[in-house]
């Protein structure tokens, strides 16, 4: 018998027949314990399982008052703590839905600082279809945020990382049960989100640079200075592929690749925009001489 009242701050009034109940949990229940507990229904007999998401005393469950009215809280003469409003029991309730029976589990938890979902928001975990689960083949389970911890009765773990801290999840007897956990989380709803999101449109296509491979061996840029011959091109060391290209671009030095030969490298240099400017600056015509300067006065004309 713990302790409840009607959460009516977090209730929608779309949706009337959802009633939240707020239960005050003993402290010393880690996150992760997976709690049945009998509701405080008109009938006394439904209960309801789900696991404490955080830490904390408080938790929020929401539950179907088509199934069953609400008994009044304790010593409330039918009135909530604090004038909140408690659905009257009546025997005229509607019955439960097919496949329903007396001791069915039927509420989930929500964090106690969660907001009550509105239209189009994600739904709980439990009622996320196998589409909306996070896979990731980097995971041995996988599932992205699933881990296995052990062998026992629990072996599945939920991890995810804030603010850099790890926190853990709970443990959970399936990686099904682990991952809608986490796809709950906001860590797996912006995932979610991410995955399912269109592609960008696509870049406008750039013009082609000249192919090196159509490059005449005069068009590639020589260099005395050059210990491999050519500009840009640099020996790396002695492997398949000893020779690299190297420009620098607003002050920094970009690599654009290792090849076999030196005149190979020194063709992907040539399509570069560096290699083509220096390749016109070379093939510009000279420019034309200056006017003959007027002679100065030989300094034999000058007079006293």
């Amino acid at each position: 018998d713990l302790p409840w009242e009607r959460a009516c701050d977090r209730e929608d009034a779309n949706a009337p027949q959802i009633a939240k109940l707020r239960l005050t949990l003993p402290a010393d229940y880690p996150a992760g314990t997976v709690l049945k507990l009998p509701m405080p229904c008109a009938c006394s007999e439904h209960t309801s399982r789900f696991t404490k998401i955080k830490a904390g005393t408080s938790v929020v469950i929401k539950w179907d008052l088509g199934i069953c009215g609400l008994a009044a809280p304790p010593g409330a003469d039918g009135a909530a703590a604090g004038g909140a409003e408690v659905a009257e029991a009546t025997e005229a309730a509607p019955p439960p839905p097919a496949g329903l029976f007396k001791g069915a589990e039927l509420a989930v938890a929500e964090p106690a600082d969660a907001t009550a979902p509105g239209p189009g928001e994600p739904q709980l975990n439990s009622e996320l279809s196998s589409s909306e689960l996070i896979r990731s083949e980097r995971s041995s389970t996988g599932f992205k945020g699933v881990y296995k911890v052990s062998s026992g009765a629990t072996p599945f773990g939920v991890q995810v990382y804030r603010k850099g801290i790890s926190v853990i999840l709970g443990r959970y007897a399936t990686a099904e049960e682990a991952a809608r956990v986490y796809a709950a989380t906001p860590e797996g709803i912006a995932d979610l989100a991410a995955r399912d999101a269109p592609p960008p449109p696509p870049q406008p296509p750039q013009p082609p640079l000249p192919s090196n491979s159509e490059l005449s061996s005069s068009e590639l840029i020589r260099s005395e200075r050059s210990s491999t011959g050519f500009k840009g091109v640099y020996k790396v060391s002695s492997g398949a592929t000893p020779f690299g290209v190297q420009v620098y671009r607003k002050g920094i030095s970009v690599i654009l690749g290792r090849y076999a030969t030196a005149e190979e490298a020194a063709r992907v240099y040539a399509a570069t925009p560096e290699g083509i400017a220096d390749l016109a600056a070379r093939d510009a015509p000279p420019p034309p001489p200056q006017p003959p300067q007027p002679p100065l006065p030989s300094n034999s004309e000058l007079s006293s």
